[in-house]
């Protein structure tokens, strides 16, 4: 049933303002190249007292599914009028998951073999960056490119794309689907490493990296400084990014601390939409 869809894009969304914004603008990225839009809604199992009647819980969860559902209809009408209004024509569908939220995300985007799954970022809320959240995650079952939309972003064409390389194993991988992603949406591309100690090898890595990697319309580009984050974040302002990319490092926990908190940081703290690659 699904090889004859156009590319799928899995907004997942909890009805909140953040969420919203996020869907509005992958509304107008829809724009860009024929699409569909997959808004998905997770209706998560309440927890309840163990002494509480089990028909009472059946009926509760019912009821609120039902709710979810209804506001889950509601945005996906909200969607198809701003884009008639927007002059877009895209297929929007509506779908209703149950279960832990990031594993029924992931499980979704694996249904409509999903180009990218999409979700709203809150921002700087401190309690949310230390217990985590859905979004973190979904970091932990990534299946697909995930794409992050600070709760301020509002869509501006894409001028350029930056992707923070670590020169690690897989990059070239990643490259290559984000040089594919840079061309749908019609954006400048730059591979870009931060090298904090300045070593000379770091740099031989980096340029058999982009000898591997082999597509011209990537441009490469190594720093010596130190503060990436820092850094990273000045150069795509200056440059007028769009969005900043990662790849998510597949390594023990205490050996992929400072990507995988550069990622975590960005996702919460930075103004411009972040995607993170599997």
């Amino acid at each position: 049933m699904l090889k004859n869809r156009t590319k799928s894009i899995l907004v997942a969304t909890d009805f909140s303002n953040c969420a919203k914004n996020a869907a509005d603008y992958v509304l107008s990225l829809s724009g860009l190249f024929d699409v569909t839009i997959d808004l998905v809604h997770v209706v998560t199992v309440p927890i309840v007292d163990p002494m509480v009647p089990s028909f009472y819980l059946e009926t509760a969860f019912r009821e609120q599914s039902d709710a979810d559902w209804s506001l889950l209809a509601k945005e996906k009408k909200r969607l198809e009028k701003k884009a008639k209004d927007m002059g877009i024509d895209v297929q929007i569908d509506a779908l209703l998951k149950t279960g832990i939220s990031n594993l029924q995300i992931a499980k979704a985007a694996e249904e409509v073999q999903a180009e990218f799954i999409v979700v709203g970022s809150k921002g700087k809320d401190w309690v949310r960056s230390i217990l985590g959240s859905t979004t973190e995650d979904l970091l932990h079952t990534l299946n697909r490119a995930l794409l992050v939309i600070p709760t301020d972003a509002k869509f501006t064409p894409l001028k350029k794309m930056i992707f923070a390389s670590d020169i690690k194993e897989g990059d070239a991988l990643a490259l290559k689907k984000f040089s594919e992603h840079t061309a749908l949406f019609k954006a400048e591309a730059e591979v870009l490493h931060i090298n904090e100690k300045g070593i000379p090898e770091v740099e031989e890595a980096f340029h058999e990296l982009q000898q591997k990697v082999n597509i011209d319309e990537l441009k490469f580009s190594t720093i010596p400084m130190r503060e990436p984050s820092a850094v990273l974040t000045f150069l795509a302002n200056l440059e007028e990014a769009s969005i900043i990319a990662f790849r998510k490092i597949h390594r023990p926990f205490f050996k992929a601390i400072f990507h995988r908190s550069l990622i975590k940081e960005k996702i919460y703290y930075s103004e411009k939409p972040i995607l993170v690659y599997p």
